[in-house]
């Protein structure tokens, strides 16, 4: 049997605060805007809708802008 160390083992790994929760929100987000504008799909709602939708951005924005404004909104949090 294999066994496989999983990253979240470690004690600083642990997601207590809010902003820390929202921030990998938002990167898990951006990097299923980026799977999608490579041509991955999915069921359901896209990850770029519900970016738009919590951004409150127009549904005709451009998957790029998208992703700067995810890029600019993690670095809010990152400080």
């Amino acid at each position: 049997m294999i066994q496989l160390e999983l990253p979240l083992t470690k004690p600083d790994a642990v997601l207590m605060e809010r902003d820390q929760i929202l921030r990998y929100r938002l990167i898990v987000l951006r990097k299923g805007v980026e799977l999608e504008q490579m041509g991955m799909k999915k069921r359901g709602r896209s990850c770029a809708a519900i970016a738009k939708e919590e951004l409150g951005l127009p549904k005709n924005t451009k998957r790029a802008d998208l992703i700067a404004a995810l890029n600019a909104l993690i670095e809010v949090f990152k400080n």
